[in-house]
């Protein structure tokens, strides 16, 4: 009956976006699709370069990376976003410099990155 859906579109610069839905009941495949694309353009609409789930991932992999400067825009942050910059100040002493742009309504967030090393992989 129920069980997750997804739909992505590719924009005009070959930008692929994608939302996921979760259907609750069963439904016409019209629904799921329409339900699924007011998700859609709702992420699209708040800018970023990845949806609200992806926040906390792209967080943890800019404050891991080479000691150098790292950037990112999102939009609106995300309370589990808020949260993994807290875990990632904490673990890893990492701070991210947060820039708000009001008229987008989007964060850009930089940050140095740890160094930190893939220690199981091989030397060359």
């Amino acid at each position: 009956a129920g069980g997750r859906r997804s739909g992505e579109l590719k924009d005009t610069q070959g930008v692929m976006e994608k939302a996921d839905h979760e259907v609750k009941e069963l439904m016409v495949p019209e629904e799921i699709g329409e339900q699924a694309a007011i998700q859609l353009m709702d992420e699209i609409r708040k800018g970023g370069v990845v949806d609200g789930s992806h926040q906390s991932l792209l967080i943890l992999l800019a404050a891991l990376a080479a000691e150098e400067a790292n950037s990112v825009r999102f939009g609106p942050l995300t309370t589990q976003a808020v949260q993994t910059l807290r875990h990632v100040r904490d673990f890893f002493g990492v701070t991210f410099e947060i820039q708000k742009e009001r008229q987008s309504n989007t964060a850009f967030l930089m940050c140095i990155g740890s160094g930190s090393k893939n220690l199981s992989k091989k030397a060359a």
